[in-house]
């Protein structure tokens, strides 16, 4: 299933990788490199990601519809939006 990894900022290095479902042990290792002064980010799979691999969606299919999510989103930020407001 799904995988979580925790990357250095500075060379996109994966430090470290598990399962969702050790998810705990993902988020203790990144505060751990945190508290040593390392830039790090965690990428974990969405629930349409996950719930796309458990069916058995092709990878080509989850990237058309990871792509067509972002461009949805990205359309919501525009100023002729129906959701941007001026401040």
């Amino acid at each position: 299933m799904g995988e979580i990894k925790v990357i250095e900022t500075s060379n996109n290095q994966t430090l470290f990788s598990c399962s969702i479902d050790e998810a705990d042990k993902a988020y203790k290792f990144a505060s751990e490199m945190e508290e040593i002064g390392i830039d790090i980010k965690i990428v974990s799979p969405s629930i349409a990601e996950t719930l796309g691999e458990t069916l058995g969606v092709k990878q080509e299919e989850m990237d058309e519809f990871k792509e067509s999510m972002e461009a949805e989103i990205a359309s919501h930020l525009d100023s002729d939006s129906c959701c941007f407001k001026a401040d």
